[in-house]
């Protein structure tokens, strides 16, 4: 990333559904912190949710398209973690989920029927706003 935009060389790619997973980090991402973000992203409080919203973003994001998951979640990534948040995923256990909606990206259940929207995985906006 450089300055809120996503940089992808190709050349170092190893694993493309990483590209996914930065995507949401962008999208997940306040304006006003989308707009400066670089590869550094600080180590804090704010930006370990980020990295929890990315994670259920690029989730949503593959079943929207339809990949599989765990072409984001890979066995090289997530500090070997992979195989517990597909398990998480595929249990409905979202524990990012109250910052997406937080944020009014997405709902779990209770919440998208009484808004009459679709619940989590999908998503009622893939950018935030706020």
């Amino acid at each position: 990333m450089q300055e809120g935009t996503l940089v992808i060389d190709v050349d170092k790619l190893l694993y493309p559904g990483d590209i996914l997973h930065e995507a949401g980090h962008l999208a997940t991402a306040s304006p006003d912190v989308r707009a400066t973000m670089t590869d550094n992203l600080p180590d804090s409080d704010i930006h370990l949710s980020g990295e929890m919203m990315a994670m259920a973003w690029s989730y949503a994001a593959c079943i929207y398209i339809g990949i599989p998951p765990d072409v984001v979640f890979h066995p090289h990534g997530y500090r070997g973690g992979s195989k517990t948040h597909l398990k998480n995923f595929a249990e409905e256990r979202y524990l990012a989920l109250p910052m997406l909606e937080w944020t009014a990206m997405a709902y779990d259940k209770k919440k998208a029927a009484q808004l009459n929207v679709p619940a989590y995985p999908n998503m009622i906006k893939w950018l935030r706003e706020t």
